[in-house]
């Protein structure tokens, strides 16, 4: 069953931002997110799921130079479950402060 959504995100996404969307389980938020990446331009795109052991060795020892090496090369980075990757918070601040004119 295809349901309508009444949500968004492409207007919700600026440049120099992080968006953030959180709600209970099960409501469609990362398919929501796969709909809005899925007319992105592939290869400066990263999607990827915070339960991944790479996303957790760039970010939580918290080396600058590291997490702006792993972002240098999308336009939008796409973390679902993000709250499971450690110092994502400083992580995102630091990608944001670098890259203002890239990121969404």
């Amino acid at each position: 069953m295809l349901f309508k959504r009444k949500q968004d995100i492409s207007k919700a996404i600026t440049p120099k931002r992080v968006l953030v969307v959180y709600g209970p389980r099960r409501v469609g938020k990362t398919t929501m997110l796969k709909a809005y990446l899925k007319g992105k331009s592939g290869g400066q795109v990263y999607f990827e799921n915070g339960d991944d052991a790479r996303l957790h060795e760039i970010f939580k020892p918290q080396y600058r130079k590291e997490i702006l090496d792993f972002a240098r090369p999308h336009n939008i980075i796409a973390l679902d479950e993000a709250q499971y990757i450690p110092n994502i918070g400083m992580g995102a601040k630091m990608m944001i402060d670098a890259f203002p004119e890239n990121l969404s």
